[in-house]
């Protein structure tokens, strides 16, 4: 990935969220200032991201990572960043929360095990791992900083049963995973491991299923969050088989565990998203 290259990306980044503030200036307007860049620039930063790994750029990730772990965190973009632009465009008190939440959940936790663990994997003679850690960091902290700022917004209109059944049983499996993949690291080889690839596993695969559960989580106890979790569940879960779909084709193993789930999470999405 060259440096012209980055700088190019940086710069279509910085052109969606400033047109994303133009965008969604009126709904966004109550809220704080810092709140509104945290949602703007990380949804740019997803698409962005998603049309970059996508593509499965060779050390656009800061290392050597495989072409499906790449196209992984493809769909790990994508579906943050329909979640934000859900919130966005109707934003209330608990949906800004919730997208600062996928914001935090789905960056902190990678750069922790990055910096605790896999520090050594990544090529820092290279500008990428110090752009992709710098927007990480800034990101994760501004939204952990807005979500404590923000008022306990725990009460709420329930969804009906059904429902929460339905979201409890996907927060249990995709707490167990991210459990597992971030903190297991001898299952490499097992059934229930996604990738060869140690660091896509707990970096990637692990850091997905944790922002899944957050979105569950929330979304069980409160209705108005059903959608937006429903988005980007659908959106993770469909663009998710995609990237593994298109690894298997090019002779990857496909990863039995992770597919159940991205499986689970596009019906669970789709199911609720269609509904009124």
């Amino acid at each position: 990935m060259t440096l012209l290259f980055l700088l190019g990306a940086l710069a279509l980044t910085f052109a969606l969220a400033a047109l994303f503030a133009r965008l969604f200036a009126t709904p966004l307007a109550p809220y704080p200032r810092r709140s509104r860049r945290t949602l703007t620039l990380a949804a740019a930063s997803g698409i962005v991201g998603a049309l970059v790994w996508g593509a499965a750029l060779q050390g656009s990730l800061g290392w050597d990572a495989p072409g499906p772990a790449v196209r992984l965190a493809a769909a790990m973009g994508l579906s943050a960043a329909a979640v934000l632009v859900s919130v966005m465009q109707a934003p209330s008190p608990a949906r800004l929360r919730f997208g600062l939440g996928v914001v935090a959940t789905g960056l902190a936790p990678m750069l922790v095990l990055m910096g605790l663990f896999h520090r050594e994997i990544a090529d820092w003679s290279r500008p990428v791992p110090w752009v992709l850690a710098g927007f990480g960091t800034v990101l994760s902290v501004w939204a952990v900083l807005e979500m404590l700022k923000s008022k306990d917004l725990r009460a709420g209109r329930r969804p009906q049963a059904a429902e929460r059944v339905l979201w409890a049983a996907m927060t249990a499996l995709t707490g167990l995973l991210a459990a597992l993949w971030m903190l297991w690291p001898w299952g490499i080889g097992t059934a229930l491991w996604p990738f060869a690839d140690r660091v896509g596993a707990n970096v990637l695969a692990g850091a997905g299923m944790l922002a899944l559960f957050m979105m569950g989580w929330m979304a069980r106890n409160r209705i108005e969050l059903g959608r937006p979790a429903a988005l980007g569940h659908a959106v993770f879960g469909a663009s998710g088989l995609g990237a593994l779909t298109f690894g298997m084709v090019q002779g990857a193993p496909l990863p039995l565990a992770l597919t159940v789930a991205l499986g689970a999470a596009t019906a669970l999405g789709l199911w609720r998203a269609l509904r009124a």
